[in-house]
């Protein structure tokens, strides 16, 4: 087994020299107890060795090691002291001169860098710390970039000219797919790809079909976000350790870019000339694994019109003989709208479904990750942080998926704390750092003065900021690092759903324990009702109900207008904190049998099928709400069989086979069996005695009930609500709410309404009705306060209160 640093050398495009340098970099990073190989461990590497080129070319413009090492340790004073760091990661900065150097070694002819083209990297690199300590130094950066180029063309190469130019077996076998593709092996090899957690059995499946004779190319197909791409790093991870078979020991996976492919490929032929070099490559160098995410991209990918050859026709000859080996990822929808449909491609793939990882594997991906997040946002991350932030984004972010919006959710919140932290810190920084750059103009205009004098007061002033620099650094650097707590999550969540903050704030304890009485504010004269919804909801959210199941299911029954709806309405949004949480269904569109299937979705060949169900693709999309089935009577008998199904399991399948969580959701159905009896025998009126008067529509909704549904539906449903007629005091109340609504209006143009109570009781009267409820109040307050309003605001605005009262058998308005 190699060292870490013999796998972390190899994984780089250099040659032996410039790999020897390259691990001496690491080396002295780690004696001078660094904490990651950066740039200006490369240059002092670069001048070690007096064989290599590069160390040649600093040596003819007077550059010592002892000098470069001077630079470094005085400019690093501010980097944290790290001994005991065994596995240094390179940082971004070193991994761009690497990449630049090969770029200008290819351009230059070579398929490995030198020392010569570290070196130009560096030069080219202004805003690398090895730049500055050669600006230090004063040295001639154009000079030294001729020396470097003019070496290259006369041939006084180090060992790259021999090994690129004249061995063959240095020669790389796939210059095409190194351009266009990413090894992911490679970046394993030297610990530049996230730790991937709780995947083990999809990256199991994963090898045991690479590992097959036929039918040896996975297909990962999963939701977006949920992971896909990390089970193939996962994958090369593992290669990387040799912790998988003999037979994938010396592969390596390379990620395709689909973008880079097909860039360029302006005329007919030219993409799928440079598919056929990209196949060709493949089948020499039998250790490639091509990786190809969004694979669903190529298919029709280069085909201009019918009966073309596209992309993925020109890969299925070669998946056919086995001659490459290919892992795919993409969505089960695009799954089935385009690799399904050709059965020809979707018989060379096995498919490995990647599920989302449920909320407690969730917690432990993100305990994994929290190191990462941490050192780079400089914060502390707890467990309790973690658990709310999935919780939370479970919650409220509905149409994205775990772990992706989870980590998202982490990273943002941890973002936003460090912003905060530093903001202030970056400000009096970037005064001392223009202190300085003054102080520098005057030393220097002192020198060319010839006042000496002065030039040693500014240089002893430029020494004493530059000590509050490192002073700074150095705080900075050891700081405690400031903890993210769950506010900033909320902050998140709040910007990205727009809920008020002031809500997510509130305990989910403390604003459950006193439901009804915020039921009851906004339904009115339904107290029983409200009173039976916030028990059952409690037991839900304290963990006693069965956990299969819905959270709460109800049967909401009574006669039109009298605040069934308007409580399904108040529950979405008391309960999950969202007025839009709310998915009504009408039920009187699905009185045909042919209709039920629209529910879930139509079945595969029919028109709508790729839209998915009206009610499953809404309890998808958005798993907590209330979901509403109005006029539950009038639908076909076969939806109630569907619907034991949720009640039952909390489970329904939609057409293209997901299952679908119904488990957070409230259930809802609204009915007004009897009240057709009620208002033929015209039971409900305001002179009646109320108790009687409930009794007998109690009773008259019962037998109503019986006669309508069968009783295995409703006892799998946790409440059958009865809804009271309403009193006269209530119908008043509910005039006073639509009357607030108006009063508020007004407020904003400066003007006072106000309403007697004898005119509350006239609105009352005349706004309830035995047929429709409640529900003309709105048109009488409309008809009888807001027009004859309107013709007063434009008659004559010049006043500030209008008093409404009711004398003489109508309504007067009195402004003042």
């Amino acid at each position: 087994m190699k060292n870490n640093n013999q796998e972390w050398i190899e994984a780089i495009s250099l040659t032996e020299t410039g790999k020897n340098t390259l691990s001496l970099a690491r080396e002295q990073a780690k004696n001078l107890g660094h904490q990651s190989v950066g740039t200006e461990h490369l240059l002092l590497a670069l001048t070690m060795d007096p064989t290599i080129l590069a160390c040649k070319i600093l040596q003819k413009a007077s550059i010592s090691h002892a000098q470069v090492l001077n630079k470094i340790e005085t400019k690093a004073l501010n980097i944290t002291k790290n001994k005991q760091r065994k596995n240094l990661k390179s940082t971004p900065k070193l991994r761009k001169i690497l990449g630049y150097s090969v770029s200008l070694a290819r351009k230059d002819g070579f398929t490995l860098a030198g020392t010569e083209h570290l070196l130009a990297a560096i030069l080219d690199t202004p805003d690398c710390f090895a730049y500055h300590v050669l600006l230090d130094l004063n040295i001639d950066f154009t000079r030294m970039k001729k020396q470097i180029k003019q070496m290259i063309q006369v041939g006084r190469l180090d060992s790259n000219k021999k090994a690129t130019k004249n061995d063959k077996q240095n020669v790389s076998k796939t210059p095409l797919l190194d351009a266009l593709g990413q090894d992911l092996t490679m970046l394993a090899t030297y610990h530049e790809l996230d730790p991937v957690f709780e995947r083990d059995a999809e990256i199991e499946q994963i090898t045991e079909v690479l590992c097959r004779k036929t039918k040896n190319n996975p297909l990962l197909l999963g939701e977006p976000g949920v992971g896909k791409t990390a089970v193939v790093e996962g994958l090369a991870q593992k290669m990387a350790l040799g912790q998988v078979p003999l037979e994938l020991m010396e592969r390596r996976i390379v990620g395709l870019d689909i973008g880079n492919l097909v860039a360029g490929t302006r005329y007919r032929g030219d993409l799928e000339d440079r598919v056929q070099k990209l196949i060709t490559e493949c089948q020499l160098d039998k250790s490639v694994i091509l990786f190809i995410d969004e694979i669903h991209t190529l298919v029709g990918a280069g085909g201009t019109n019918e009966g073309a050859v596209d992309v993925a026709g020109l890969l299925k000859p070669a998946l056919a003989r086995g001659t490459i080996q290919v892992i795919g990822a993409t969505t089960l929808d695009e799954y089935q709208k385009y690799i399904e449909k050709d059965a020809a491609l979707e018989r060379r793939f096995s498919t490995v479904k990647v599920q989302e990882p449920s909320k407690e594997a969730t917690v432990k991906i993100l305990q994994g990750l929290r190191h990462g997040l941490e050192d780079h946002h400089r914060v502390q991350i707890t467990d309790d942080v973690l658990t709310d932030a999935v919780e939370m984004s479970v919650r409220y972010v509905n149409k994205r998926f775990l772990p992706d919006k989870a980590l998202d959710l982490v990273d943002e919140a941890a973002a936003i704390t460090q912003v905060k932290q530093t903001t202030k810190q970056s400000e009096k920084l970037s005064q001392l750092w223009e202190q300085l750059n003054d102080l520098e103009v005057q030393h220097w205009q002192a020198l060319m003065q010839s006042d000496l004098k002065k030039a040693i007061q500014l240089d002893q002033q430029r020494e004493a900021v530059q000590k509050k620099v490192d002073r700074f650094y150095e705080r900075y650097t050891t700081q405690q690092a400031k903890p993210v707590n769950s506010d900033a999550i909320r902050q998140v969540i709040s910007k990205w759903t727009g809920i008020p903050l002031t809500k997510l704030r509130q305990a989910d304890k403390q604003r459950l324990l006193h439901l009804e009485g915020k039921l009851q504010k906004r339904v009115i004269g339904q107290n029983k009702a409200t009173q039976a919804v916030a028990n059952v909801i409690r037991r839900a959210q304290a963990g006693l109900n069965d956990p299969t199941k819905p959270m709460g299911s109800f049967m909401f029954l009574g006669s039109t207008g009298i605040g069934k709806t308007e409580l399904a309405k108040t529950l979405a949004d008391e309960v999950f904190n969202n007025k839009d949480a709310l998915i009504r269904i009408d039920m009187s569109e699905y009185q045909d049998k042919i209709d039920v299937s629209r529910l879930v979705g139509a079945a595969p060949g029919y028109v709508g099928y790729e839209e998915g169900g009206q009610l499953t693709e809404k309890v998808r999309q958005n798993p907590y709400s209330v979901v509403l089935f109005d006029e539950i009577e009038k639908a076909n008998h076969d939806v109630f069989n569907l619907l034991l199904q949720v009640l039952d399991d909390g489970i329904l399948t939609d057409s293209k086979g997901r299952k679908v969580d119904f488990r957070n959701t409230i259930i809802i159905m609204t009915s007004n069996v009897g009240a057709t009896a009620i208002q033929k025998d015209k039971i409900v009126g305001f002179g009646k005695d109320q108790l009687s008067q409930t009794q007998i529509v109690q009773q008259k909704i019962k037998e109503a009930l019986k006669d309508t549904f069968q009783p295995e539906f409703l006892n799998r449903i946790d409440e059958i609500i009865t809804f009271q007629p309403l009193a006269l005091d209530s119908i008043r109340k509910i005039v006073r709410l639509r009357l607030q609504d108006l009063q508020e209006r007004l407020a904003k143009q400066n003007k006072r309404l106000e309403v007697t109570p004898a005119a509350v009781t006239y609105l009352a009267k005349n706004g309830y009705s035995i047929e429709y409820g409640a529900r003309p109040i709105r048109r009488t307050i409309e008809q009888k306060i807001e027009t004859p309003l309107s013709e007063l605001l434009l008659a004559d605005d010049n006043w500030h209160t209008v008093t409404v009262n009711f004398k003489q058998q109508k309504l007067n308005f009195v402004t003042q």
